[in-house]
């Protein structure tokens, strides 16, 4: 009973870490942002989403395949990146895409909320990468850090009612820590250097970039 117990929760954990994956997170957060109302509302559906459809292109969909491709190459050991020399060029390579995506939004003056959330993210991603030379911390804490700091910053700016989202990541938060733990991907100290880098970094780029 009790390893029934323990393989579910693990499953569990392994789902969640997978749906909150950093490569996931961007696209959650541009939709979120874009679609909760308040002054974003007034954007043309159609032009949130294409500037959805750049947000998930080029930080999720090209990251991916990059990565894939080096682990089919025998760059990388495994798509998890469990070892932390294994991070070190795949986080370069996403830091350029959040390059890319932010030069593809450059023209659109009313894409400002999303190059903010882009700079935030690859505020996060520099962290991460500089971090990482030294010590493993946490990647999926990281981002989630920087995704509840721009929900914050968000909300109490008024420029979009994502409240309930907000309630939401924090929760997030809590459960993916939690998981990352269970699964012994991290302990407790790169979780909550992660979250605390992320919120910090992201609330620096976002008010001062």
């Amino acid at each position: 009973m009790k390893e029934r117990t323990s393989r579910n929760i693990s499953k569990a954990a392994q789902g969640l870490s997978f749906l909150l994956h950093p490569f996931v997170l961007p696209t959650y957060m541009a939709v979120a942002l874009l679609f909760s109302g308040g002054m974003v509302a007034m954007l043309p559906a159609p032009l949130r989403w294409y500037m959805v459809g750049v947000v998930a292109i080029d930080t999720l969909l090209l990251p991916a395949v990059a990565i894939f491709v080096m682990c089919r190459l025998n760059l990388l050991g495994d798509l998890r990146l469990s070892t932390r020399r294994e991070r070190l060029v795949p986080l370069m390579v996403v830091a350029l895409c959040y390059i890319l995506c932010a030069y593809m939004l450059s023209d659109l003056t009313l894409a400002f909320l999303v190059r903010k959330f882009i700079i935030a993210g690859f505020s996060c991603v520099v962290l991460a990468l500089a971090v990482t030379v030294f010590w493993q911390i946490s990647l999926h804490l990281t981002a989630m850090g920087g995704a509840v700091a721009m929900l914050t910053l968000v909300c109490a700016s008024g420029v979009a009612d994502a409240m309930a989202v907000l309630c939401l990541a924090v929760l997030a938060a809590g459960l993916l820590a939690s998981a990352r733990l269970w699964l012994g991907r991290h302990d407790l100290w790169q979780v909550a250097a992660g979250f605390a880098g992320g919120f910090l970094v992201a609330s620096a780029a976002v008010l001062c970039l």
